[in-house]
């Protein structure tokens, strides 16, 4: 191995603990709004299986809006509804979505209910807004789709499962930067 060979390895290695240093930080500065543990009917037998008739019949959303930060197509809250409401309705199913607030929090709650009584509730706290009602109302546009598709099932138009990559710091290659760790193990 020659000089030049050396140097350059050694600069590769503090790249990749800079950019360790910078996802590690990043991790420890991203908050995940609270999912509070579900609450529930006693017995759900009737709300399941008219969801699982629902899901074999249920649409796919479409894509029909485009983020311009990302330059991305997703599928709007609208679009979810289309695609599932008729066949949650047909099979005697409901989403109820309300906000509350208490303790100093805001909540959204989402509820998947059944004609028969039975049901399954999800509560998330709506982060902070820092008092500007804009990012207010995105928070709960963006929980509310997110919350209605994991209660019904709904996808969207050639959902991709990319394990997570899409949120990690890429490289000029566009690549993810380094190894990735958790708790300082890989």
């Amino acid at each position: 191995m020659d000089e030049q060979q050396y140097i350059d390895i050694v600069e590769d290695i503090k790249n990749i603990q800079e950019n360790i240093e910078h996802i590690e930080g990043e991790i420890l500065e991203f908050k995940v709004p609270q999912l509070s543990k579900p609450t529930q009917s006693t017995e759900q037998n009737e709300l399941f299986g008219a969801l699982a008739k629902t899901q074999s019949e249920m649409e796919t959303a479409s894509k029909d809006s485009v983020n311009p930060h990302f330059r991305s197509k997703y599928s709007t809250l609208a679009s979810m509804m289309s695609a599932s409401r008729p066949y949650l309705s047909k099979n005697g199913l409901c989403v109820i979505q309300e906000l509350s607030y208490s303790d100093g929090k805001s909540y959204l709650t989402t509820t998947l209910a059944h004609s028969s009584g039975q049901f399954r509730s999800s509560k998330m706290i709506i982060p902070s807004s820092e008092g500007k009602i804009q990012t207010l109302g995105s928070y709960i546009t963006y929980l509310k789709r997110y919350m209605y598709a994991a209660a019904t099932g709904v996808v969207s138009a050639d959902d991709l499962d990319d394990d997570g990559n899409a949120a990690m710091p890429k490289n000029g290659n566009g690549y993810v930067s380094s190894p990735q760790t958790v708790g300082g193990k890989r």
